[in-house]
């Protein structure tokens, strides 16, 4: 109950916007749970990849940076480079080296996620079609419009199919794809 109240209390802290609130809350629930299960628990785990996320969406990317590849490390160990957990990890690690400008390192760990999601979800799951356009926004940072765009336009088709043309991903992908041709 005590966990679920402070999963509770964490997301709630993140929808308000209080992501700093949020990593504190996640970091205490961590703490707890690294000592009662051990840091290779996949709850363990999920919590370590809660308390990143919030730390990156404060604006603290080193911290983490270092969370989530300190999650990716023992989700490799524990579950395999090819389980969908991991490739999370994977991913959001690449997000974190992007949002810290280390746009190359992101994106050659994008291409590698993509490569694997591809292989182990298909090239329309959803998941799939995330890991393409956070791979073409990085090409895009990288002054490479011409590749992103390629990207983006099957990002683009593909949602449009199976999300329909104004989900707010669709409309992401979209306006990343006219941000590349317009840059090309």
């Amino acid at each position: 109950e005590a966990t679920e109240a402070a999963e509770a209390l964490g997301a709630a802290q993140r929808a308000a916007g209080d992501h700093a609130g949020a990593a504190e809350t996640y970091a205490v629930l961590l703490r707890a749970q690294q000592e009662e299960f051990g840091p290779k628990d996949p709850e363990t785990l999920a919590t370590a990849n809660r308390v990143a996320t919030a730390l990156r969406a404060s604006g603290n990317y080193g911290e983490a940076a270092a969370m989530y590849s300190q999650t990716l490390t023992i989700r490799r160990q524990v579950l395999g480079p090819d389980h969908p957990e991991t490739l999370v990890s994977e991913n959001n690690l690449a997000l974190a080296l992007r949002s810290q400008g280390n746009h190359a390192a992101a994106t050659r760990m994008f291409s590698v996620t993509l490569a694997r999601r591809r292989r182990v979800l298909g090239d329309r799951h959803p998941v799939t079609l995330r890991s393409a356009h956070d791979l073409a926004i990085s090409l895009l940072s990288q002054g490479k419009p011409g590749e992103a765009a390629q990207l983006l336009e099957w990002v683009v088709q593909d949602r449009r199919e199976l999300l329909g043309p104004d989900h707010p991903e669709t409309l992401s992908s979209s306006r990343a794809l006219v941000a590349s041709l317009n840059a090309g």
